[in-house]
């Protein structure tokens, strides 16, 4: 029942003749549809067709030459009267030469119903009737029948263009005419683009890098404007298209801006247009990420339109100024930029409806457009050969200043060569010098360390050797005794028992320690034998240090310092004896002199430990430690921190020659001040 009465309330009002008719001659190759339009703003963009059918005539009013209605979120409603004066059906074309209207609906109203028609930015490029970026709607006229046309248009851009009623044909014609125009500029764009950034990789100037990205995205800019991006690269996606149409131009502005600054190096020249630039550069950032945002895009692009202007005018000043002061290559800038202003300007007009929205004022834009980056590509090649001019001449004057001074150091080179060959004669003397002082100073450490061991020696056997003298004197004393008393006849039994019972205690004394000389002797005779000779031999390595811990008893014995010696097991080793005693002797000497002041008391302890097939030595002190800027110079021949108390800086080079050279093995150290020093040897031993 709804649908019948809305057939019999159109077809009423379809009788009725509202507004001027438009006859359609035989061919209708292009008409202009505007004069014969009436229009009609939809506040409520509720209203449907039956609805707008049921306005009375004064509701709308005259179109006259073309729609200009602009930004607004109204539903736009046109209506035409047609006539086909021709005896069979005319299939015609509604055409509006506008890429990014959201909505364009028609609603043909003839006697045998309702012929309705959708297209726009809303939906995907191939569900368009007619696959056009362009608004193109078909119709079919009835012959020789009166009929209604009603065009509802809605949009978050502007509402502008001149309404056309085309042939079949001549829509077509217009399609071509513009893919071919659209195909011509993008691809200019395109190619501009490649051959700019190939002169980037050639050159490697930051201002092409720049102009590449901002031709990159007025290349997409423009593909957004004509419709060629939703064409082929959007179809599917209209709401992603919706959104590039307002981030395109963001993008194309925040490079423009940054390009500019760049090229007319205005941070140099002129400090407060640059800040202007930067600011819009902030303004474009802010427009394109606002632009992903779920805003409604009337906002987004009537921002985007505000930041337009603003670009506009603040890089045409800054071009301006640049010309004036005469700065390379800023008249070719200001030439493009005006370019540049005559397409957007144009852009602009349409949208506001100062000109008409037609196929051939489109082409203004694009035209300005692909000008100004030409021009552009012409000023960066200018702005290049310029730096390229003042580069040589600058090298030309540094070449004839280096010529001059070339002279004057080839002399000086000479004279120093000789000074250096000089000095290096004496360098080396006095190297060899060095060499002979460091060998004679080590071996006299070396004969420093026998000396200790000699000093042992001596204090080891004083004692046992004393003690056999006193004895035998006794001994010496007990005999002429006896022997006296037995001359005299005054010898008794008792006295003779006392005699011999003192005989064989005194004897055993001396016995005992004649066998304790004899084995001290003999260690300290090995001890010194491995220290000066090096043989590699089979040994007890922990009873080996205890036996050269031994022969420094003397130096020990004079501080209140313990040394222990830590090992689960006694461990038979193949290695080099007098290496070791060399670096136990050194080591304690070592500690014993710094680690210690005179009467301090400590603890020195050696704990050995065999891990697979290495021996482990660490050798530890609690004494005064080490400071950590001397840690790493400890090993180092001539470093030491009492040489004015007699050091010679060679005792921890020897150890690290022996443990490192003659061992094969590797030596550390960790120390801190007051917490004594620990030095950790590892050794490999063959299998």
């Amino acid at each position: 029942m709804r649908f019948i009465s809305l057939f019999f309330t159109v077809l009423f009002l379809y009788s009725s003749a509202w507004a001027e008719t438009l006859t359609i001659p035989t061919s209708n190759q292009s008409i202009n549809l505007a004069p014969y339009s009436k229009i009609y703003r939809d506040a409520s963009e509720k209203m449907t067709i039956v609805d707008i059918s049921s306005l009375e005539e004064k509701e709308f009013t005259e179109l006259n030459d073309s729609i200009k209605v602009g930004y607004t979120a109204d539903a736009v409603w046109l209506k035409i009267v047609l006539k086909n004066s021709q005896e069979t059906a005319l299939r015609s074309y509604f055409d509006l030469p506008t890429p990014w209207l959201d909505n364009v609906e028609t609603y043909l109203i003839t006697s045998s119903g309702i012929q309705y028609e959708l297209t726009g930015m809303s939906i995907s490029y191939d569900a368009r009737p007619v696959n056009s970026p362009y608004i193109i709607l078909p119709i079919t006229l009835p012959p020789k029948e009166e009929v209604t046309l009603f065009v509802r248009i809605t949009s978050h851009g502007a509402i502008v263009g001149v309404p056309y009623l085309r042939e079949h044909k001549e829509s077509l014609n217009q399609i071509g005419y513009m893919n071919i125009f659209n195909g011509i500029m993008i691809g200019t764009l395109l190619l501009m683009a490649l051959y700019n950034l190939f002169i980037y990789f050639s050159l490697r100037d930051a201002n092409y890098l720049k102009y590449v990205l901002y031709l990159f995205l007025v290349f997409v800019f423009c593909g957004d404007w004509y419709g060629f991006n939703l064409q082929f690269l959007y179809k599917e996606n209209p709401d992603f298209a919706n959104i590039m149409v307002a981030a395109t131009p963001s993008g194309a502005m925040l490079t423009g801006f940054i390009f500019s600054q760049g090229f007319l190096r205005t941070d140099e020249f002129f400090p407060r247009i640059d800040i202007a630039l930067k600011v819009g550069i902030i303004l474009s950032l802010i427009a394109l990420i606002t632009s992903f945002l779920p805003i409604p895009l009337v906002i987004t692009t009537n921002f985007a339109s505000l930041i337009a202007f603003y670009y506009s005018i603040i890089i045409l000043v800054a071009a301006v100024l640049s010309w004036r002061d005469k700065i390379p290559a800023a008249g070719y800038f200001l030439v493009a930029w005006s370019f540049s202003l005559f397409g957007s300007f144009s852009a602009a007009a349409i949208t506001i409806g100062l000109v008409d929205n037609t196929y051939l004022s489109h082409l203004f834009f694009g035209i300005g457009t692909v000008l100004e980056m030409v021009l552009l590509s012409f000023a960066l090649a200018n702005r290049i050969n310029e730096l390229q001019l003042q580069k040589q001449k600058v090298e030309s004057d540094l070449k004839e200043a280096l010529l001059g001074q070339n002279i004057k150091l080839e002399a000086m080179v000479n004279k120093r060569t000789e000074e250096l060959q000089s000095a290096k004669e004496e360098l080396e003397k006095t190297l060899e010098e060095l060499r002979l002082s460091q060998k004679h100073l080590v071996e006299s450490e070396k004969m420093a360390s026998l000396g200790s061991l000699v000093a042992g020696v001596a204090h080891e056997i004083n004692t046992p050797i004393g003690i056999g003298v006193t004895g035998a004197s006794l001994l010496n004393e007990e005999t002429v005794k006896i022997w006296n008393d037995e001359k005299q006849g005054l010898l008794k039994k008792s006295s003779f028992e006392r005699y011999v019972e003192k005989t064989l205690q005194l004897s055993n004394m001396i016995l005992k320690n004649l066998k304790r000389t004899a084995t001290l002797i003999n260690t300290f005779k090995q001890v010194s034998t491995d220290q000066q000779s090096f043989h590699k031999r089979r040994f007890k390595i922990v009873q080996y240090i205890n036996e050269v811990i031994l022969t420094l008893s003397s130096e020990i014995n004079k501080r209140s310092v313990s040394v222990t010696v830590n090992s689960r097991e006694d461990f038979l080793v193949d290695s080099y004896p007098g290496a070791f005693a060399q670096i136990i002797t050194n080591l304690l000497t070592n500690s014993l002199i710094h680690g210690f002041d005179k009467n301090d008391k400590g603890n020195i302890t050696i704990d050995i430990s065999k891990n697979n097939e290495a021996l482990i030595l660490v050798f530890a002190d609690d004494g005064k430690g080490i400071a950590s800027e001397d840690r790493a110079k400890i090993f180092e021949p001539f470093f030491t921190t009492k040489r004015n108390q007699g050091g010679t800086g060679l005792g921890l080079h020897i150890v690290y020659n022996l443990v490192v050279q003659k061992l094969a093995g590797t030596i550390t150290c960790e120390s801190e001040i007051g917490k004594g020093a620990t030095f950790f040897i590892k050794v490999n031993l063959p299998r």
